[in-house]
């Protein structure tokens, strides 16, 4: 990774005639923080993707909490939005998500029913199953939640999440998780924990005020927000549409601009935004 120094940061944004840059970890960020500037400024700005990912996020943080780097970070919160923040990097121009990740704002209950609607030429709404779904979702995923952050608490080295729920899927197009597959999974690894682990994480858990769709893992959701998507508008139109990953991403991404009345997550955001850009405003000014 090409460590700037702190002066070079402060001037690197002049070679592209731009105030200020932003860090975030990855390509697939960019869109995201970038849309959500955007809704908070009409300054020009230049995001850029950490050549070191997480890592080097927290390089730049560094820079910005000692040595009052001109630059500002934006990244996911990770276990942070159930775990206190390390104090020193409490910082306006350090923005992180409401939830665990950017996908868990993006796969709000109004950015789903949007989609059903517009791919399945249908009118209504479909909060209630929407609701429905992610509720049991999220309730047979519990259990993975508390030995995921177990394992990040206790540094086991264990992958419990992973990056999809496909394994723990009824089967490969539903969007249910099936209990059978979760208590078997927990059963091999459980042994690697004490009660007193698990009991501890799981009081976490609970003390946290935020639902537990923002505590799970956003990439986590994915294959069971597009199996349900696609169940939802095959079922009411019988219709089976084009949508995969790729796709779901580029749909979703721009969510903000479509609930962000409606969802305490973008507002935080937006809130958070402020912050960061009265801060390098004063810093530069």
């Amino acid at each position: 990774m090409l460590n700037y120094s702190t002066d070079a940061l402060n001037v690197k944004s002049l070679f592209y005639n731009k105030p200020f840059i932003i860090y975030v970890e990855g390509q697939d960020d960019i869109n995201f923080w970038d849309y959500l500037f955007k809704s908070k400024t009409n300054v020009e700005f230049r995001i850029e993707e950490s050549p070191g990912g997480k890592t080097g996020l927290l390089t730049y943080m560094d820079k910005i909490v000692e040595e009052d780097a001109q630059i500002i970070v934006a990244c996911d919160s990770d276990y942070n939005a159930i775990l206190p923040i390390e104090k020193k990097y409490i910082h306006d121009r350090i923005v992180r998500t409401y939830g665990y990740s950017i996908e868990n704002t993006m796969y709000c209950p109004h950015n789903i029913n949007q989609l059903i609607k517009r791919y399945g030429r249908l009118k209504g709404g479909f909060f209630p199953d929407v609701d429905a779904w992610y509720e049991e979702f999220l309730e047979n995923s519990r259990t993975l939640l508390v030995y995921d952050l177990a394992n990040h608490v206790f540094t086991k080295g264990i992958q419990v999440f992973g990056d999809k729920c496909v394994k723990f899927l009824d089967n490969e197009k539903s969007s249910s998780i099936s209990k059978v597959k979760v208590n078997k999974f927990i059963l091999d690894i459980s042994k690697n924990f004490e009660s007193e682990q698990i009991e501890y994480t799981k009081t976490l858990i609970t003390r946290s005020k935020k639902e537990l769709r923002f505590l799970i893992k956003g990439h986590f959701l994915t294959n069971g927000v597009l199996n349900f998507i696609k169940n939802t508008i095959r079922k009411e139109t019988s219709i089976k549409i084009p949508i995969n990953l790729d796709s779901l991403y580029a749909l979703m991404v721009s969510c903000v601009g479509r609930c962000d009345k409606k969802c305490k997550d973008v507002q935080f955001l937006k809130d958070q935004i402020k912050k960061s850009l009265n801060s390098i405003e004063n810093a530069s000014g």
